[in-house]
């Protein structure tokens, strides 16, 4: 029985100019699929874009065709190959658009996640038992046991009753074995006077520190108050208004700008922080997690920046002799990694043949293998290989000088004088230098161009075959 090529069963309602389309006496659940045409009774259809029920359609656009309510219709029926050469194409649409292939790019490893850094672009980061362990427990409380965490870590702050001390200036008063207040010490001020022990201000200075903070060094039980009316436990004064060198309660450190200094704020400068809830230790500038200001962290596990701006700027740069190589780049929603592409450095020969991609990737191709000292099973590719084949796919090891980077041999030994000649063993200054084993690399965006080049040919392939069926089911 042929199959056949349009649906009348019952009537159909819909507006003019609408997409909501509702049947009176139809089954189209199990006879209409999206990519059918609704409205050839009137010559031409609507695709559409969903089959909601029985009795109800969307279309792809505003139907043509005029209102009609609870009339006759027709829904032509879309050949098989017509609904498989449009899947097809939208399937090649999305396996071009970067995110598989920044996936297959990646190394997978025990305890790591892979998440994108940009479109495109994908990166692996630790997901440690530790994480995995919080992430499932189901609620909040599960997580506080998982942490370790006990029963102030659900408790408000405050000055008196069931609460987290607040330290501050005031007397925070609880039973009569929980009493709070200042503390007591004794030092000299800032004038060389005696103050009576409990003072706010004891302290023991060297030269001068008075609230313009200049010249002088203090120490400071509760601090002093310098220019910006902030509280330092150690000033080093500089030569303007703003200690040049403070030590906060907290246990800061800042190195601050002079405000003398044109158009450099007198807080702005660098800092050191013994712990800092954005995981710098050391920061210079401002830096902010929500962008409001610019600074640079550093910190014991990773490298931390801001812009006080949404366009693009640069986070980190690379320079070598030739100038500029690289760096690191935002804009208003993705981080960028960046490779030195200026036109205006390159001299063009041309397009890059497919054949020559393609007999690269057939070379090299993965290969499944087990890290030696580890044993854990990976994907990917060797690094000599590759070299082998075109040196732009991996960076070159071996045994290397650690001085000029230049290839050597296992156990080769030289000596140099403090100004980098050459010299003997024994003679004055001399140090060793030995050769260091320099590990083979693999850069996987090196391999971009060559999967570009070889997929470029590959969808025009398929544009032609396309062609050719469709002149064949012509």
């Amino acid at each position: 029985m042929p199959t056949p090529s349009f649906y009348n069963t019952g009537t159909a309602t819909v507006a003019a100019s609408g997409t909501a389309v509702t049947g009176q006496g139809t089954a189209w659940l199990n006879s209409i699929r999206p990519g059918d045409l609704f409205g050839t009774h009137k010559g031409s259809g609507v695709r559409i874009a969903s089959v909601d029920s029985n009795t109800s359609l969307t279309l792809a656009y505003a139907w043509l065709g005029g209102a009609q309510t609870t009339a006759a219709y027709e829904i032509g029926i879309t050949p098989d190959t017509a609904r498989m050469q449009e899947t097809t194409r939208q399937l090649l649409e999305l396996l071009t658009n970067g995110n598989l292939a920044a996936l297959a790019n990646l190394t997978s490893a025990a305890n790591k996640l892979p998440y994108y850094t940009g479109a495109g672009v994908a990166a692996l980061t630790d997901f440690t038992p530790a994480a995995r362990g919080l992430l499932d427990d189901a609620n909040a409380a599960a997580m506080r046991t998982t942490l370790g965490l006990g029963t102030a870590a659900v408790l408000d702050s405050g000055t008196s009753g069931a609460t987290v001390p607040v330290l501050n200036g005031a007397q925070s008063n609880w039973a009569s074995n929980q009493r709070f207040n200042r503390g007591v010490s004794v030092g000299v001020d800032e004038w060389s006077n005696f103050w009576s022990p409990g003072f706010s201000h004891l302290a023991t200075t060297i030269g001068y520190l008075g609230s313009n903070g200049a010249n002088a060094l203090g120490m400071y039980s509760n601090g002093y108050r310098n220019s910006s009316a902030g509280w330092t436990s150690l000033g080093i004064g500089g030569s303007t208004a703003a200690a040049a060198i403070e030590v906060l309660p907290t246990g800061r450190i800042s190195f601050k700008a002079s405000a003398s200094v044109s158009g450099v704020a007198p807080d702005e400068g660098a800092y050191l922080v013994p712990y800092s809830p954005i995981d710098s230790s050391f920061v210079v500038g401002t830096l902010s997690l929500t962008g409001a200001s610019r600074g640079v962290g550093l910190g014991g596990r990773m490298v931390q920046t801001s812009l006080e701006f949404v366009g693009t700027g640069y986070h980190h740069m690379v320079y070598n002799p030739n100038g500029q190589v690289g760096g690191i780049t935002s804009s208003g929603t993705a981080t960028q990694f960046v490779t030195s592409s200026d036109e205006t450095l390159k001299d063009f020969i041309g397009q890059y043949d497919a054949a020559d991609a393609i007999a690269i990737i057939r070379a090299d191709p993965v290969r499944d293998f087990t890290w030696k000292k580890t044993g854990e099973y990976a994907v990917g590719w060797g690094a000599q290989t590759s070299y082998a084949l075109s040196p732009d796919l991996a960076s070159k090891g071996g045994w290397q000088d650690p001085v000029t980077g230049e290839d050597w041999v296992e156990g080769g030994v030289r000596w140099i004088d403090p100004n980098g000649n050459p010299t003997v063993e024994g003679a004055e200054g001399a140090v060793k230098i030995e050769a260091a084993y320099q590990t083979w690399g693999v850069d996987q965006g090196k391999r971009t161009p060559y999967l570009w080049a070889a997929t470029s040919w590959l969808l025009d392939k398929i544009d032609e075959l396309e062609a050719r069926i469709a002149a064949l089911e012509g």
